[in-house]
């Protein structure tokens, strides 16, 4: 900080890293911003306000400090990079990184053409959301951009040598590498901090690539980049809805693209886009397991096409005995998500990874004894979901359940 700017002696203890990587304590953003969304903009949240309130902040006694993400943390990595170099950050990103990348879409002050290109956001109700402003702490959400000058930024970050016919500095391939370097494990113990990205499966467990990826979202828009080095690919999502979950979709794209990739490598010859199509509309393979009731008529537990999984209505039959089990509507439900989830278990799947499942009830008076059960199964983003009563069941079973569900 410039000398006409004290720290407390709290804060002056914090790196630079430990700003970056969401270690130092500092909150997601300050208690002294206005309420109202169009009253944070520089013009009323000024850089002074911003620099007054880290002035008088004090950071915890231990240090690093747990993971905490903060809008605020990174806004100040980029003013104090200003300071050093006296350049405004605007000058240091086009020297260093949108020039030489040629990324002339990404700006924090939009010129005329970029303006009218500029999408609408919506809120979660699907009405226009108001503009995001320019923040005091715009190093930290403040760029607009477009996809095309995303993906260029994803080849420089995967280490490719040109992006859109123009070289890449060897200095920024290595200080974006250092970036994603992991720093320490996340709570989860799923993901690993970097430098503001996140390292998801970072061991690269069962038979998947880590991701390094980094999440955003504002009123209005919700985006996701991710990077695959293993398989040399980049994906950017952009959904320009409040409290979308781009992440997931992107992580299910970048997955599903190089799972049926493989396959298709395996089985055809010819061209990429010709394998990729053949194998997405027309292979098929039938999933079986001992862990669920046994097919008894022609059909199968469930099918693997398309990079989905079709499991078969499964009834509350209890694989060690091959019969129905006793109890009410809950116990019978029950035992048919058991099942489900053994199926889904052969076919490498999960029971979050459904995406439909289709209830069939004997009685429709059970839906609030099988919705309790249910639910026990369906914590976190449950699937879509129909619920009808039928006349009757196979075997006298009270209720029957079947499920689509991802690879």
């Amino acid at each position: 900080m410039r000398d006409d700017r004290k720290l407390t002696l709290s804060a002056q203890r914090v790196t630079v890293g430990e700003l970056a990587d969401f270690s130092s304590g500092m909150p997601i953003l300050a208690p002294n911003l206005p309420p109202r969304l169009e009253m944070r903009g520089i013009e009323h949240y000024r850089t002074k306000d911003f620099l007054d309130w880290i002035c008088h902040w004090n950071a915890p006694d231990n240090l690093p400090a747990p993971y905490n993400y903060s809008n605020f943390s990174i806004g100040l990595v980029g003013y104090l990079v200003s300071d050093a170099t006296g350049q405004s950050w605007e000058e240091l990103l086009r020297r260093w990184i949108t020039g030489p990348l040629g990324m002339k879409d990404t700006m924090l002050r939009l010129g005329a053409d970029q303006r009218h290109r500029l999408a609408t956001g919506h809120t979660s109700y699907g009405t226009d959301a108001p503009e995001w402003p320019v923040y005091a702490w715009y190093a930290a959400g403040g760029l607009r951009s477009t996809v095309d000058d995303m993906l260029r930024f994803g080849d420089a970050n995967l280490g490719h040598a040109a992006t859109g016919g123009v070289t890449v500095p060897p200095e920024l391939i290595a200080a974006l590498k250092l970036a994603h370097e992991q720093r320490y494990m996340l709570p989860n113990e799923k993901a690993a901090q970097a430098l503001a990205w996140e390292v998801i499966n970072p061991a690269g467990e069962n038979g998947l690539a880590p991701l390094i990826v980094k999440s955003g979202g504002t009123a209005g828009f919700g985006c996701d980049f991710l990077l695959d080095p293993t398989d040399d690919a980049a994906a950017y999502i952009v959904m320009n809805q409040s409290n979308s979950n781009p992440q997931k979709l992107g992580i299910e794209i970048i997955r599903g693209l190089f799972a049926v990739s493989a396959l298709a490598d395996s089985q055809f010859s010819g061209k990429r886009d010709d394998k990729f199509a053949v194998t997405v509309g027309q292979e098929k393979k039938v999933v079986t397991t001992k862990e669920a009731p046994q097919a008894f008529g022609p059909f199968s537990q469930a099918i693997k096409a398309g990079g989905f999984i079709f499991t078969a209505g499964q009834i509350a039959i209890d694989p060690a005995t091959g019969k129905l089990v006793e109890g009410d509507v809950k116990a019978q439900t029950e035992r048919v998500l058991k099942n489900l989830s053994a199926v889904l278990a052969a076919a490498g799947s999960s029971m979050d990874r459904i995406v439909k499942t289709t209830v069939f009830l004997k009685n429709i008076s059970d839906f609030p004894a099988m919705n309790e059960v249910y639910g026990q199964f369906f914590k976190n983003e449950p699937p879509s979901r129909s619920t009808v009563q039928v006349v009757a069941l196979a075997k006298d079973a009270l209720i029957e359940i079947e499920a689509v569900a991802l690879q």
